[in-house]
């Protein structure tokens, strides 16, 4: 650990115990303005994307929480107008295509600014493309070590050796490998190499008998149900890059009895972590959130997207920056007795969002997630304890596509000896009952009993919306 990544674990440690309240608005309040300064003088889109909605900057302080929202089309649309150093989007992806390419001679941008890409689903044309200066990877290391590892008495322990992190993500960057030095020993993988040859990756796992796994959990669970896995001894699990659902959760819990942690992370920067109390923070020392529900989904769902300011990054800011993400908040206190708000889960996309017509006029109801996961044998829906609401025997996985409105395609996953004519019945069968109960229109319903093996290096999606309308 460097003593610039050291002074901001320091910080990180700090904010997360006293910010709280009134103190965590007005701090989030001071740094907003901060960044409102900066990005008007340094990044020209938000200053013009500001001034053309009738704000002059000292009013786009005061009022940065109504400022105009920004896409990330519009990110993407003019990349060299929204950061700092009028970086190109080419040049950028140029020197992010080289890191991921072993082969490739590395390239370089101005100030040491390091670049990559995302690990999301958005397709090549809105593919995430981020930055990253050495004080952002500093800050973004000191988090990651202070709130996304064990408390210090624990680290202090590894001291002699070293407390060892193996992270397996699509390709390396600066950023990642940032945290490495000192008491912490990151050791790199690739994700796609890993998924291919996943005995191959748990050997390597059970000879370097890593502390902490921070992987996909598609790549957690393919290493967790392979009999050699009960040679490999971490002492947690952190998923990262995908939604962790609860059956891949109790899996892997189950299989090494350790605590199954979440990095909730994306182009637009680190927005939760799961405290040593095993609950999901939003990270609101470092972005702003502002919480708005989804159209046509039912209130009691607290469906809400995130729309982020970030307070730190100076590089590439991210001011009133609209995510394409779902999720819920969870409004108990938390044990941990930080400040930051707590998520109940995060839901996924926005647009993966299953909406089916109401039976009574034009309108769409949003399917709770939950009741997706009934309906295809994986989850449970609580407030019934006949046995309709419970999983079904022999589903392991599923993939649900919404072809067209009206016309779904379910793949599933099945452990051997399986009915597989019985349990496409009674998926199709609990689809009517849960469109029913919603007062929708049942879809029609396409049972595969065949799941088809995760493409490597890309990420799962177990729900895919290719058409709303």
């Amino acid at each position: 650990m460097t003593l610039v990544t050291a002074y901001h674990w320091l910080q990180a440690h700090l904010r997360w115990h006293t910010l709280h309240g009134s103190r965590l608005r007005q701090y989030q309040h001071q740094q907003a303005q901060r960044m409102i300064a900066w990005a008007w003088q340094h990044t020209p889109g938000y200053r013009r994307h500001w001034q053309a909605a009738g704000y002059d900057l000292a009013q786009a302080q005061q009022a940065w929480r109504q400022l105009p929202v920004i896409q990330r089309a519009d990110q993407l649309a003019d990349f060299a107008a929204f950061n700092a150093y009028g970086i190109t989007r080419s040049a950028a992806a140029a020197v992010a295509q080289a890191a991921e390419q072993p082969n490739q001679i590395a390239q370089s941008l101005p100030h040491a600014i390091s670049a990559g890409f995302s690990s999301g689903t958005a397709g090549a044309a809105q593919r995430g493309l981020f930055l990253a200066s050495p004080t952002e990877r500093a800050i973004w290391a000191g988090v990651i070590l202070a709130r996304a590892l064990p408390p210090l008495p624990h680290m202090l322990h590894h001291a002699r050796t070293g407390y060892r992190v193996a992270l397996f993500l699509r390709a390396p960057n600066q950023l990642y490998t940032a945290a490495s030095g000192g008491m912490v020993q990151v050791r790199y993988a690739g994700l796609a190499a890993a998924q291919r040859e996943p005995a191959q990756a748990l050997a390597q796992l059970v000879q370097w008998q890593p502390h902490a796994i921070v992987a996909p959990p598609s790549l957690l669970v393919q290493l967790a149900q392979l009999p050699a896995a009960t040679h490999l001894h971490p002492e947690r699990l952190v998923s990262v890059a995908e939604v962790l659902e609860p059956h891949d959760h109790a899996l892997l819990a189950a299989r090494w009895g350790v605590p199954v942690q979440q990095i909730y992370q994306a182009t637009e920067g680190v927005l939760a972590i799961t405290c040593q109390a095993g609950r999901l923070h939003l990270q609101a020392d470092l972005l702003a959130f502002q919480l708005v529900p989804v159209p046509d989904a039912d209130p009691a769902l607290g469906y809400m997207q995130p729309i982020i300011t970030d307070l730190w990054r100076t590089t590439q800011p991210m001011l009133r920056f609209a995510l394409d993400d779902v999720v819920q908040v969870d409004p108990r206190p938390c044990p941990c007795r930080a400040g930051m708000p707590v998520l109940q889960a995060v839901i996924g996309r926005a647009s993966d969002l299953l909406y089916l017509p109401c039976r009574e006029g034009r309108g769409r109801r949003v399917v709770p997630v939950a009741s997706v996961r009934w309906m295809v044998g994986v989850g449970t829906l609580s407030g019934n304890d006949g046995p309709e609401r419970v999983p079904l025997a022999g589903v392991t996985d599923y993939q649900l596509e919404q072809v067209q409105v009206g016309q779904w395609r379910v793949r599933l996953g099945l452990s051997p000896p399986t009915d597989a004519a019985a349990l496409a019945a009674a998926v199709q069968a609990r689809v009517q009952q849960a469109a029913v109960q919603l007062g929708c229109v049942p879809p029609q319903v396409q049972v595969l009993p065949e799941l088809g093996p995760l493409t490597p290096g890309v990420k799962r999606r177990r729900i895919i919306v290719r058409a709303i309308e």
